[in-house]
């Protein structure tokens, strides 16, 4: 027979009798994987995807019967066969019961089992033709039922040119299985086109208050086309220090990638021991009126105070990368020399990198006091933009004594205070310690967890955007049960991102109420929720303060705060088209230039909208009576990059068209206002990053 590519997984013990199989098999075409134990065959499950799996049922480590229950309980799970004894006929039988499709006494011919594989691939290719014409057939009786519930008749209507719609879907009430919005919602329509016309719109389904979340890896089961949702930067942000874990690609963020190489920062561990080698950073000059970084940091001694020094280093005894603390200000410190183990990297492939941390004896993640700017230089006057800058090392140090603490405070554990916008399907319990403990949902592809060894997803993922998927997959798929965020209004798409992507503080029993937005149940919100619902139940506080904006009061200074400019901005509500994340991210790939866009080498994703606007120097000379010329791009203007989250453009280096000494600098996180924001509204005290830079009055260097 052919195999036509078929995969199968044998776990035998026996080494002959596996690859007497594997011969026969890829012989007639199947692709083959092996597993000479209980333990490596799940491990396969966890990772690969099977089509059958022929197993014996007496197994070192874990026995037949339990890779039998791991198979079945994969989606979709593959047929099982499994190989017994002449004397174990009921163990076989019994395996049958348990979901095994046939079994095979041993011993036996490999036309035996090529046969029976024929058959059970022949069945499985039926039941597949049958599940989906199923699927068209209820997707039609589904599609029939809803619109017989909801037909109205539109009548009224002014139908000139001018006379635009949008058409939105509200669900009754006692309607919870549906969301508002539809296919409709978001562009206008003329009234002529809906009057006396039968319209079809389409609504999102929505996941049930019980639903549980089922981890990415169970989506992409289904979904395989979705497998570059492991490219982008959502799932990189949190990962094991040079070890990315099976839902993670680092294809585009490789050493070649510039400022995008995910390990430059972990390339400054070079190899060392608890005595000497790798990096060493100074901590100077420390200054209480500062936010997170008090001291100045940099890689060579400085002439001002330095209070303590942290050395990063790959030990070269067991290759993991740590940081060794050590007091300058107070040589007797007992703590100083201690030395805490870099357990996960936060970030890396865009601006900046974290690292965290775990304590004996503690339950919760902390922050290690150093984050890399991968843009940064030393050379630089501003305390921001150096190569590497002080991450709360406040938290690490006494003011009192000049003692370092054994750890910082529980309130300001990665768990609470970062994790519930990483986790999918977070979750959060204080223990008898007082320690916040976090969770994600497990997942077996997902990343593991320095405290518990469990593996979990720890970063965003499908369900951060659809909803929690238990029901969806319960239903076989077919839309029901999950959360289409084309469908629903383009403010409950945009809240989706906008929930970490604005400075909201939380609403957390707790009462921490810092920048996580967690309900009174210390949940994050569920996609399809409401702005209203979610500026209710998981905010005490809305968004950014007068600190976290320029002086102008719109512009985003502070990072992470994208939807805070875009809901002011006239993408968000108009009369004609309204916008969301995703018109212009790709939420499910990098895209140009890895910010998930779906292009920016050229005007054309702009121009998608703007049809008019062909000629970009015609319209800025239109506007401002010059223009940059040929190339000129729309976001060089639309989109200047007026927050930071790492180094920011080097004010090293002047910005074309300077004609000063004064030295220009950007931040790395463009304004989502999209207008033009003014040299008028900036000052030697407000120096916001501009646009234009000919005869600049922005671009000062702060420190």
């Amino acid at each position: 027979m052919n195999g036509e590519g078929k995969r199968i997984l044998i776990v035998e013990d026996d080494p002959g009798l596996r690859f007497t199989m594997t011969d026969a098999l890829e012989g007639a075409g199947f692709a083959v994987t092996g597993a000479d134990d209980g333990v490596e065959a799940i491990r396969r499950l966890h990772g690969e995807r099977f089509d059958v799996v022929v197993t014996d049922l007496r197994l070192p480590g874990k026995d037949g019967m339990e890779v039998l229950r791991e198979a079945r309980g994969r989606i979709p799970p593959p047929s099982v066969v499994v190989m017994t004894g002449y004397g174990s006929v009921e163990s076989a039988v019994e395996a049958m019961k348990s979901g095994a499709e046939d079994y095979l006494t041993k011993p036996f011919p490999m036309e035996a089992l090529l046969l029976l594989l024929g058959k059970i691939l022949r069945f499985r290719s039926l039941e597949e033709e049958n599940r989906d014409l199923k699927r068209r057939i209820l997707g039609r009786s589904l599609f029939e039922e809803l619109v017989a519930a909801g037909k109205a008749v539109v009548s009224g209507l002014a139908t000139g040119a001018s006379d635009m719609y949008f058409v939105y879907v509200k669900p009754a009430g006692t309607d919870s299985n549906h969301l508002p919005g539809g296919s409709l919602c978001r562009t206008a329509v003329s009234g002529a086109s809906l009057a006396a016309a039968e319209t079809a719109v389409k609504v999102s389904t929505n996941p049930s208050s019980s639903a549980t979340f089922v981890g990415t890896t169970a989506c992409l089961g289904c979904h395989p086309s979705y497998a570059t949702e492991k490219q982008i930067l959502h799932k990189l942000g949190i990962m094991a220090p040079g070890s990315p874990s099976g839902l993670q690609d680092l294809a585009k963020f490789g050493p070649a990638d510039g400022v995008y190489n995910y390990g430059a920062g972990l390339a400054k561990f070079t190899a060392g021991d608890n005595t000497s080698g790798g990096t060493t950073v100074y901590f100077s000059d420390y200054d209480a009126t500062r936010k997170f970084d008090k001291f100045k940091t940099a890689e060579s001694a400085p002439a001002g105070t330095v209070y303590a020094t942290v050395r990063v280093y790959k030990d070269a005894a067991d290759n993991t990368y740590k940081m060794q603390f050590t007091n300058v200000a107070n040589p007797s410190d007992n703590n100083s020399g201690m030395t805490h183990e870099v357990a996960l990297n936060y970030g890396g492939g865009l601006y900046k990198q974290r690292y965290m941390t775990t304590l004996a004896g503690k339950e919760s993640i902390y922050m290690l006091p150093l984050q890399f700017n991968a843009a940064g230089s030393d050379s630089s006057a501003d305390r921001t933009k150096k190569v590497w800058r002080d991450y709360h090392l406040d938290q690490w140090w006494n003011t009192a004594d000049n003692t370092f603490k054994t750890a910082p405070a529980a309130a300001n554990s990665f768990d609470f205070q970062c994790a519930p916008c990483h986790y999918t399907g977070y979750s959060v319990t204080r223990n008898a310690g007082g320690e916040y403990v976090a969770s994600g949902v497990p997942d077996a592809g997902g990343e593991v967890h320095p405290v518990t060894g469990t593996k979990q997803e720890l970063n965003i993922g499908c369900e951060s955007c659809h909803g929690p998927g238990s029901g969806h997959v319960a239903a076989g798929g077919q839309g029901k049960s999950i959360v289409s965020p084309g469908l629903i209004t383009s403010e409950r798409s945009n809240m989706i991102c906008g929930q970490c992507h604005s400075r909201s503080q939380g609403n957390d029993s707790y009462g921490i109420h810092k920048d996580s937005p967690l309900d009174n149940t210390n949940k994050m919100m569920v996609a399809g929720t409401s702005r209203a619902a979610f500026l209710a139940g998981n905010t005490s506080r809305h968004d950014a303060t007068t600190t976290d904006l320029w002086g102008d009061g719109k512009h985003s200074k502070s990072h992470h705060q994208q939807y805070t400019d875009f809901i002011q901005s006239p993408k968000y509500r108009n009369g004609s088209s309204l916008l969301t994340c995703y018109s212009c991210h790709d939420p499910h790939a990098p895209g140009t230039d890895r910010h998930q866009l779906s292009g920016t080498t050229d005007n054309g994703l702009c121009q998608t909208c703007h049809t008019t606007v062909t000629d970009v120097a015609a319209h800025m000379t239109a506007k401002v009576g010059f223009s940059m010329g040929a190339g000129t791009k729309c976001i060089q203007c639309h989109n200047p990059k007026t927050a930071t989250s790492g180094a920011g453009s080097n004010p090293t280096t002047p910005a074309i068209g300077g004609t000063s000494a004064t030295k220009y600098y950007q931040g790395d996180i463009s304004s989502h206002l999209f207008d033009v924001p003014r040299k008028t509204a900036t000052s030697s005290s407000n120096p916001m990053p501009v646009p234009c830079v000919r005869f600049p009055r922005a671009f000062l260097i702060i420190s």
